[in-house]
């Protein structure tokens, strides 16, 4: 329909603003029956004394005055030429013909909804409808008007019944005599060819492969998919929500597939326009809006179950597995799991997104694409992105892109930690370092096996760190991240575990799928907090932390990536995660000569060392490398204060000793300090 000047002198029977025309043959001629019956009925009504005043007397007259209303029909010369135009016979092509042939719509079904659409389309008739009804505060359609208007009252009844077609497939909001005859959203425009389904926000899949995905064997999905359904069924796909469901479908079509459309989301009003619309054009509908509410997936099960009657299926893309109830108890079928895109289309995504630009980094893209397991929609906005930004691309942008980008779903989970020490910082005894050392290999050359040596199935490194606080178990996990190169994310424990039932694990899985999806370190520090042994169930609480704790050795042991745990407290841990990693390190409170390396290495390079007794400090002060590495720093800051050379001084470092050693309530005289005890004798308590 276009909305234009009318040039015609004669203004057709479908619409009362002269500049209204209907393109659609059927449409224009149901909606013209309406408007024939209203002036009808109008020039009735103006015959009866206090027609409009009194509209309850003139129902309760309707009986009395039904044969007056006859004869006045058949004698009136207006009446007698608008019976004439009722009398037309119907266009049998159109939209709305279409849609009354595939929805079995009776004659009086067709009027109910023609006269609906007429109100929805042509906004002159509100005083029209009010004065057809004698009640100024009903400028809208009704049943009651419907069988008023129409030859056969009971047939009308039909569009109040919800199991014929007018309230099964949604075509009409529910209806009772007196409410509104509203028709779908966006149906009336449709049906007039006002404008296409592009206007609603829906679009046409076009059938093809993901880049880089080979001719695929018909599935039985696809075979499923290319059957016209009989009524109304959910197909949820589970997957993230960065996995590109509409790629999948469309390779669905390619395969045989029924047509689909997308719609961008699933509001109720927009979900009833949309399925309807596919109904019409004889498609199926995707709806592109990730769900992860279970309120959500109610909400679209319930308008579901009042559409019965359509036939379709309603591919919704599902992230959480408590979404899938609501849609079970509704009309799903079976679960669809979405594949996740391989490496190789995720390399063919790349230089897909990157343009020109990928041209000279194939070898990095190629390294990316393996150590970044990203979903598809993920590669596109940061190759999006990158491709209209002026910076240069290389290698390391790209993989600094693409971290930022896998990182994002860690939300406030995990905090990354750029790694200060390296691995001459950590002093261990000999055996242990021979350990920690085995340990790093193994994690640099896990990528090489599965990267090169052909192996399938995904394996990780899980280490235990464990020993009193300030061992080393920090800086240990410092140096692997910054020996290996891998980033190091350290999970916030307090923002992990939460209080109500079933919280904590899904932080869990948000962490564990994060992680998979790029080579990193996750360091889990205090991990007898979320690792702890598994207790006798006396109450639920007991109960539901034993579930956690299951979850956790599931997910550790399926996890491809490399987790560090690092405790203080080993038995505390459940004997579970004891085996299923690889390695387990004590880190001991460090000897003799393990403390002297430790003052010898932790004080800047900068600083004259020259007058501390190092073999004293290690001798005297038994502590741990953190307790070590605080008394340098703090007497680094107090040299520092006196504006002099870098030079830290004896007395510098046993006074700062003596302040931690408070921190520590431990008390210690000339037994410890020795002959320097008269240098700091201000110190005394």
């Amino acid at each position: 329909m276009n909305l234009h000047a009318q040039t015609s002198t004669r203004p057709g029977p479908e619409r009362i603003h002269p500049a209204l025309e209907i393109a659609d043959p059927a449409s224009a001629w149901w909606i013209g029956q309406a408007i024939l019956r209203l002036r009808r009925e109008i020039a009735w009504r103006r015959t009866l004394q206090d027609g409009f005043a009194n509209p309850a007397q003139a129902a309760l007259d309707l009986v009395r005055h039904d044969q007056a209303k006859r004869a006045f029909f058949a004698t009136d010369a207006a009446c007698l030429y608008l019976s004439t135009e009722i009398a037309a016979e119907a266009p049998r092509e159109g939209l709305f013909a279409a849609l009354s042939r595939r929805a079995g719509l009776a004659p009086g079904e067709q009027f109910v909804l023609g006269l609906a659409l007429a109100a929805e389309l042509d906004a002159g008739l509100a005083p029209v409808l009010a004065a057809c009804q004698g009640d100024a505060a009903r400028p809208y359609p009704t049943l009651a008007l419907a069988q008023a208007l129409w030859e056969d009252p009971v047939a009308v009844l039909a569009a109040a019944d919800p199991c014929r077609p007018l309230l099964a497939l949604g075509l009409l909001e529910p209806v009772g005599h007196g409410a509104p005859l509203i028709p779908a959203p966006g149906l009336a425009r449709y049906l007039a060819e006002l404008c296409g389904i592009e206007a609603f926000g829906l679009t046409r899949l076009v059938a093809g492969a993901r880049p880089g995905e080979e001719d695929t064997p018909p599935t039985v999905l696809a075979a499923r998919a290319a059957a016209d359904p009989e009524a109304l069924e959910i197909v949820p796909l589970k997957g993230p929500a960065g996995r590109d469901a509409a790629s999948f479908l469309a390779g669905l079509i390619s395969q045989g597939g029924r047509a689909i459309l997308r719609c961008p989301s699933a509001d109720e009003a927009r979900l009833r326009q949309a399925l309807i619309l596919a109904w019409l054009v004889e498609a199926d509908l995707l709806v592109d809006d990730p769900m992860s509410s279970r309120d959500q997936a109610g909400e679209i099960a319930a308008v579901a179950g009042r559409m019965p009657g359509l036939g379709l299926r309603l591919y919704l893309h599902v992230t959480d597995r408590d979404c899938l109830q609501p849609l079970i108890n509704g009309r799903a079928g079976p679960v669809i799991p979405l594949p996740a895109p391989s490496k190789p289309q995720r390399q063919s995504m790349f230089h897909h997104g990157l343009g020109a630009c990928a041209a000279s980094m194939g070898p990095d893209i190629a390294t990316i694409a393996q150590d970044f397991h990203l979903e598809e929609t993920e590669i596109a906005r940061l190759t999006m992105g990158l491709a209209a930004s002026d910076t240069p691309i290389d290698g390391a942008l790209l993989r600094q892109a693409c971290e930022m980008e896998a990182a994002l779903d860690f939300q406030n989970l995990a905090d990354r930690i750029h790694p200060r020490h390296k691995r001459a910082d950590l002093v261990l005894p000999p055996a242990i370092a021979d350990q920690f050392s085995e340990a790093m290999s193994a994690i640099q050359g896990a990528a090489r096996v599965r990267a090169d040596w052909g192996e399938k199935s995904a394996f990780g490194i899980g280490l235990l760190f464990a020993g009193p606080p300030g061992t080393g178990k920090t800086m240990a996990a410092e140096v692997i991240a910054k020996t290996t190169g891998l980033p190091l994310y350290r999970v916030d424990l307090s923002q992990i575990i939460n209080k109500y039932i079933g919280e904590t694990e899904k932080n869990l899985a948000r962490v564990f799928d994060t992680a998979e999806k790029m080579r990193l370190i996750l360091f889990f520090d205090e991990a007898e907090a979320l690792f702890g042994k598994r207790t006798e169930v006396k109450d639920a609480n007991d109960r539901f932390a034993n579930v956690e704790t299951g979850y956790l050795l599931q997910r550790m042991e399926r996890f491809s990536g490399v987790a560090i745990l690092a405790t203080n407290r080993r038995k505390d841990l459940d004997d579970a995660f004891a085996r299923r990693l690889r390695y387990v390190i004590d880190f001991p409170v460090p000897g003799v000569a393990e403390r002297r390396e430790i003052w010898a290495r932790v004080f800047p390079d900068a600083v004259d060392l020259s007058d501390l007794d190092l073999g004293f400090l290690a001798r005297q002060l038994q502590m741990t490398g953190g307790h070590i590495r605080s008394i340098a720093l703090n007497a680094v800051l107090q040299a520092a204060a006196r504006g002099e050379e870098p030079k830290v001084t004896m007395k510098d470092v046993l006074v700062a000793a003596r302040r931690e050693l408070d921190k520590l309530s431990r008390q210690a005289g000339r037994d410890v300090f020795g002959r320097y005890w008269d240098e700091i004798e201000e110190l005394r308590a």
